[in-house]
Order: C-alpha cells, then structure tokens, then sequence
C-alpha cells in the first residue's frame, strides 16, 4: 500500500486543524491497521517538518522529532499511529 495522500497546505493547516488532523493522522491510522490486518507492506510519505531543522546534519528515524506547527504535528500523529 502506497499513501501518498495528504494535506498539504502547511499554512492553510494552522486555521484547518481538524480537517489537517482527519486526512494526515486519522487516515493512516485506518491505512495501517488495514495494511496490518491484511499483513501487507505500507510505504507512507511523512516530512521533514517533523523535525526542527536545528541538527548539524542528516536526520535519521532515530532522531527525536520536535514539529514546529500543525501540519509537522499531524505528520507525527500519523508516524506514532503507524509505528504502533
């Protein structure tokens, strides 16, 4: 399963929140219990938003993420929802 879906408008999120929130974190979270049930592979597009941009350096999926507006904060819900 490719998600490459999602809400995009990163300052159109700070006054759509809920609409943000639906379509970036609470569809993936249906996408991957489905891709789980089904046992198939999900390949999910996040952002870099996620993190700060304050690291010397490449980020990795290790590095503790710290988004900085509501678009970045609805990418992580959607990362924790398919990390869990």
């Amino acid at each position: 399963i490719i998600n490459a879906a999602g809400y995009t408008d990163v300052e159109g999120a700070q006054s759509n929140i809920d609409v943000v929130f639906a379509i970036n974190s609470e569809a993936v979270k249906i996408i991957a219990k489905e891709a789980s049930a089904i046992n198939a592979w999900l390949i999910h597009y996040s952002t870099e938003y996620v993190f700060d941009g304050t690291k010397n350096g490449a980020y990795t999926e290790n590095d503790i993420p710290n988004p900085l507006n509501v678009y970045a904060e609805s990418k992580l819900v959607a990362d924790n929802h398919i990390q869990s």
